[in-house]
């Protein structure tokens, strides 16, 4: 395939999937669920309450992974695609100004 030898293009391929799947892992597994140290160990049970999602700009989150990075959002609303997942999170923002305008 264009002269690049077949060996280059299996190591290329392993490399980027290798790559991607660390990523994912990384961003979208153990970011959002890491659990909380209390006392010097960890927490045994991780509701998806504590899930955490990041605080980046929708634009860099689909960059990162696709959203993967809304995951407070995923876990409340399940059903929604992964594209719609930045609105989710516009929903709870609205939802956390209010609760903090009713508390003043």
């Amino acid at each position: 395939i264009f002269s690049v030898p077949i060996a280059n293009i299996i190591i290329y391929m392993l490399i980027c999937g290798l790559c991607s799947s660390l990523r994912l892992f990384y961003f979208g597994t153990y970011i959002p669920h890491r659990p909380i140290v209390l006392n010097g160990t960890f927490e045994k049970i991780m509701p998806w309450e504590k899930s955490k999602s990041s605080n980046v700009n929708r634009w860099i989150s689909f960059l990162c992974c696709y959203h993967f990075d809304y995951h407070w959002e995923h876990h409340r609303w399940p059903y929604v695609p992964w594209w719609d997942l930045w609105k989710c999170k516009e929903i709870r923002r609205k939802m956390n100004e209010k609760k903090s305008q009713a508390q003043k």
